[in-house]
Order: C-alpha cells, then sequence, then structure tokens
C-alpha cells in the first residue's frame, strides 16, 4: 500500500526533474544563439539564410532585444521569395514554442503566485480569454509588441497548439508581404543599416523612459 501511494509521487518528481532539465537546455541554447550572434563579426554579414534563422532568436524570444521585421526584408533582397519566408515562418514557431514553454514553467511558479492574483493580471486575462485567437491573429500580422501576448497565453494557460497554429496563420502573410518589399523596393545598405539601428535605438530608447518615468511615479508616491 505505501508502495503504490509513494510511486505517483515519484512519477512526477521524475516528470518535474526532466521539464526543469527541458528548460534549462533551452534558456541554455536561446543564451548561446545569444552569444554567437553578439560575438561574431563574421555571422552578422553573412546573407545566409541560416543566419535569417538564427536572427530570430533574439527577435522573438520573450521580449524580443532586435526586430525581426527589417532582418526579413533584407534577406528577401538576396533570395527568392518563399525560402526566405519557409525560413522566417519556421524559425518564429520554433521560437515561439520555446517562449511557450519558458513562460509558462516560470509564470505558473510560486514566485509568480502575486502576479497571478493581481487585479489587473486578472482583468487582462478575462478580456484576452473572451476572443483569444482572433486576437493572437491581429497581434501575430499587425505591426504590433507581440511580448504581452506571449506573457497573456502562458498567464490563461492557452492550449500549446491553437497558439503555434495562431502563430502560423498570422505571421505567414506578414512575412510575405515583408519579403515581396524586399523584392520591390530598393534600398541601399547603408540606409537599410541606418534605419535598423534607430529602431533598435528607438526600443531601448523607450524602455529606459518608460523605466525613469516608473521611478519618477514611485519616488513621488513614496
Amino acid at each position: 500500500m505505501n508502495k503504490q501511494s509513494l510511486k505517483p509521487d515519484s512519477d512526477n518528481h521524475v516528470k518535474s526533474s526532466m521539464k526543469t532539465v527541458f528548460i534549462i537546455l533551452q534558456i541554455l541554447f536561446v543564451a548561446a544563439v545569444f552569444i554567437l550572434w553578439f560575438t561574431s563579426e563574421s555571422l552578422r554579414e553573412s546573407r545566409s539564410l541560416w543566419i535569417l534563422a538564427v536572427c530570430a532568436v533574439p527577435a522573438n524570444f520573450v521580449t524580443g532585444v532586435i526586430p525581426y521585421d527589417p532582418a526579413v526584408i533584407f534577406f528577401a533582397r538576396y533570395h527568392a521569395i518563399f525560402p526566405v519566408v519557409g525560413v522566417g515562418v519556421v524559425s518564429i514557431l520554433l521560437v515561439e514554442g520555446i517562449n511557450y514553454s519558458i513562460l509558462k514553467t516560470v509564470l505558473n511558479a510560486r514566485l509568480f503566485t502575486k502576479v497571478h492574483d493581481h487585479r489587473l493580471t486578472k482583468k487582462l486575462i478575462r478580456l484576452f480569454d473572451r476572443r483569444p485567437f482572433p486576437a493572437l491573429l491581429a497581434a501575430g500580422f499587425l505591426p504590433l509588441p507581440f511580448y504581452p501576448f506571449r506573457l497573456l497565453v502562458a498567464l490563461s494557460g492557452y492550449p500549446f497548439y491553437e497558439y503555434i497554429l495562431s502563430v502560423l496563420i498570422s505571421r505567414t502573410p506578414r512575412l510575405l508581404l515583408l519579403v515581396l518589399l524586399g523584392h520591390t523596393v530598393e534600398i541601399p545598405d547603408a540606409v537599410f543599416y541606418g534605419i535598423y539601428i534607430g529602431m533598435v535605438v528607438a526600443v531601448y530608447l523607450s524602455a529606459v523612459i518608460s523605466s525613469i518615468r516608473k521611478k519618477t511615479v514611485g519616488a513621488r508616491d513614496g
């Protein structure tokens, strides 16, 4: 009797350990891609499509640290339409699978209980749960920040396969339009790099300004 009662606990412990190892491996993989990308100049200057696949990690992992759309437009200038779209879509799907796994595990940990119980979080989840699939389709197709929806998916327990399907349906036409843009509009490399750097600076500058504002409001309230 005791052995039978202990077996489920043992099985759960093994599953939990395997899940933890899987999450750690995913984090290490993402970290390796980040390090490789930011330390290799030849990697960043390559025109190979596998570089576009690598770009998908820093661009789409959780909040994303670089814009991905300009990279798609850039590589579209050197390759046929459908290979670029295919590589872009598959890469994004893989990264979103990692996002789902990591965020669901992390945000459902006891450390984030207060986040779940917060009134604003519950309100956002209720709004998202009304029309989750159309919301994901719109967010994936339109040029909107997508990371809030990644968080809502994890917090609400939205099904994995439906999430991946929404990403596939929304990102495919978006990438197709970007690739067509890259094929039809001639942009000199210098101008393209300037626009890309400007977008990155704008993203980080807005984050810094937001952080400063929060600190200022917190100091006033204190």
